[in-house]
């Protein structure tokens, strides 16, 4: 829970109130009834703008995070469905991707043949952070933790890297990124979180020290993307590409690492992490932008729902009020849509929202962002 003091009247418990009863009574209904396959398998990607579900391909991120959405919405005490036959049924569905050797397949046609079979790092990041959400909300922590110490000590067989972290999946793809290692980050401390086995916490430790060392550039502080085989920063255009989400995202995960154990170097550079974000917001529109350059700024374009949600999370923890509320400004105006409990994922550079189906995806960032706005309340009430 955030330190942010709020009293009665706040602004703050307005928009927390209105943010929960958006989700309550209006996405997670929307995303039970037709967001899950329950008569086939696992999860919807998308739902187009009537709320009914598209035909295609599941990645396994999908799934992982989709079952993590019902744990949390339990823990949050939603009750108007059956969240728990949710959550029991991503756990089955992630099943589906399992290969022989352990590893997750990326991504399965509805009849649960292989579409991508490779086992990227990101996919595994998730299954092991939908195990830690699920054994708690089902209280079957045991049995999930055993799978999920196995798929991380396979993890380590197959894609460890030699300097720290891991590849991206078993054929060598170059660029190496941050992201997955964002992923894992998270995975680890769900896991620190209920568990006092070593493994979780040499791996958020291990991730922690490549932030440090290797993903923050040493010269401006923005936390880069993309690197070669021996985790040196790719001197190219492409190279120099940072992501104001990231910038909040890590700031906030690297935050609470810092609670955890107490680590002053994380907690400086999530501080710095949280003011480069704020460099790359869009005063036009509100919101990030997608990306921006190291050095450089912000690179004009459009932009996606889920760097919002990033930069809400991370205000709760750095930010002043004003800043809290305008980034749930910023939420809001991709979630004005005409189906209620749907999202626009994209926004072009004028500021208009892109009509297409909306990405299951996204809801892992937007009930995440909820809760901990919703947590940061509590104490007024």
């Amino acid at each position: 829970m955030n330190a942010r003091k709020i009293v009665p009247m706040d602004p703050m418990l307005n928009i927390a109130d209105e943010a929960q009863k958006w989700l309550f009574d209006s996405a997670l209904p929307v995303w039970f009834d037709s967001g899950i396959d329950f008569d086939n398998w696992g999860f919807s990607e998308r739902l187009d703008e009537s709320g009914h579900p598209i035909d295609e391909p599941r990645r396994i991120n999908v799934q992982a995070r989709q079952t993590y959405v019902f744990a949390l919405a339990g823990k949050m005490g939603w009750a108007r469905r059956n969240w728990r036959a949710a959550v029991v049924h991503g756990l089955e569905a992630i099943e589906n991707y399992r290969r022989a050797d352990g590893l997750y397949a990326f991504k399965l046609n509805t009849d649960s043949s292989y579409f991508v079979e490779a086992p990227e790092v990101y996919g595994q990041a998730f299954v092991l952070f939908a195990w830690a959400h699920a054994g708690v909300a089902l209280d079957c922590q045991a049995t999930l933790e055993a799978k999920a110490l196995a798929l991380l000590m396979r993890l380590r067989d197959t894609l460890g890297h030699l300097r720290g972290g891991f590849c991206e999946d078993d054929v060598g793809t170059l660029p190496l990124r941050s992201n997955p290692h964002m992923h894992l980050f998270e995975a680890a401390q769900a896991w620190m979180a209920i568990s006092e086995a070593p493994e979780w916490k040499n791996l958020a430790r291990e991730i922690a020290d490549l932030a440090l060392t290797r993903f923050i550039d040493p010269n401006s502080g923005y936390l880069r993307e993309l690197f070669d085989a021996d985790w040196n920063a790719i001197p190219d255009a492409e190279g120099m590409l940072a992501e104001p989400g990231h910038q909040f995202e890590w700031a906030w995960l690297l935050e609470r690492y810092s609670r955890l154990v107490g680590d002053s170097a994380c907690l400086k550079a999530s501080k710095i992490l949280y003011t480069l974000g704020l460099s790359g917001i869009d005063p036009a529109r509100g919101v990030p932008f997608m990306e921006c350059s190291v050095g450089v700024g912000p690179r004009a374009g459009s932009t996606r729902l889920w760097p919002t949600t990033e930069w809400l999370k991370s205000a709760l923890c750095f930010g002043d009020d004003d800043q809290v509320l305008s980034a749930y400004a910023g939420l809001k105006l991709f979630l004005d849509t005409p189906r209620l409990g749907l999202w626009a994922d994209k926004m072009t550079t004028s500021g208009t929202l892109v009509t297409e189906p909306a990405p299951a995806s996204t809801f892992y960032h937007i009930i995440c962002a909820i809760a901990e706005l919703v947590d940061a309340t509590k104490v007024a009430r």
